[in-house]
């Protein structure tokens, strides 16, 4: 939005909030990736793993994608550093995945993708 003068304004009306409920934190989206037995080429596709999780590599993801890096000692952007700090959920991502079912419903019953 910051790119488009028009939109501006829009989001210097937005102010952004971390929630924490008890002891539970903000929940946090992530990618991972994995090298299948299958892989053609396990030794490039481990050499772009070791790029990928790099200081370099997260450097670029936090300038460009305005990402959280993944390590520590890597400065996040100066536009998310403007938004604050937050305490990451560190609830197991299998317990999450429990209510995956239950989400979907969620979901549809809301109509979110309409």
């Amino acid at each position: 939005m910051l790119s488009d003068q028009d939109q501006i304004p829009k989001d210097e009306s937005v102010n952004l909030i971390f929630p924490t409920i008890g002891d539970n934190g903000a929940h946090i989206n992530l990618s991972g990736m994995a090298m299948t037995a299958a892989a053609p080429n396990p030794e490039d596709a481990l050499k772009l793993m070791e790029f990928l999780t790099s200081a370099d590599a997260q450097k670029i993801y936090a300038e460009l994608n305005y990402e959280y890096p993944l390590l520590d000692g890597v400065e996040v952007s100066k536009l998310v550093k403007s938004w604050g700090t937050f305490t990451a959920d560190d609830t197991p991502l299998i317990d999450i995945a429990a209510f995956r079912g239950e989400a979907l419903k969620m979901v549809e019953r809301a109509n979110f993708d309409e």
